[in-house]
């Protein structure tokens, strides 16, 4: 399968680029060359918070039992942008049962 989707990806006229995203270094080798794959580092705990309470909370008053889940949902969140942006955005706004059951689920 790899080696056809390879095949339509090198097709491409002179400077041509193609940009692919995978959480799968195997899946990054076998599509370009190794001296290509570039692995994002992700957020610092510090930051990977900030980003969740802005999203989650934006300017609202923020209730301490709300904060304290929060925080482990964020440190779940496994300081990646997009995912401590999507838990935020499902998050903001939403009673407190909500933020138990996704705090009881497991996340990435």
């Amino acid at each position: 399968m790899w080696n056809a989707v390879k095949d339509l990806l090198i097709v491409g006229g002179k400077g041509i680029r193609i940009l692919s995203t995978t959480r799968s270094r195997l899946c990054a080798e076998i599509l370009g060359d190794k001296g290509l794959v570039y692995e994002l580092k992700g957020l610092s705990e510090e930051a990977s918070w900030q980003l969740f309470q802005s999203v989650a909370f934006g300017l609202e008053i923020k209730d301490p039992q709300f904060v304290e889940i929060g925080g482990t949902i964020a440190v779940a969140c496994s300081n990646s942008p997009l995912v401590l942006k999507v838990a935020g955005s499902f998050l903001y706004g939403q009673p407190l049962f909500r933020w138990l059951d996704l705090h009881s689920t497991s996340l990435p």
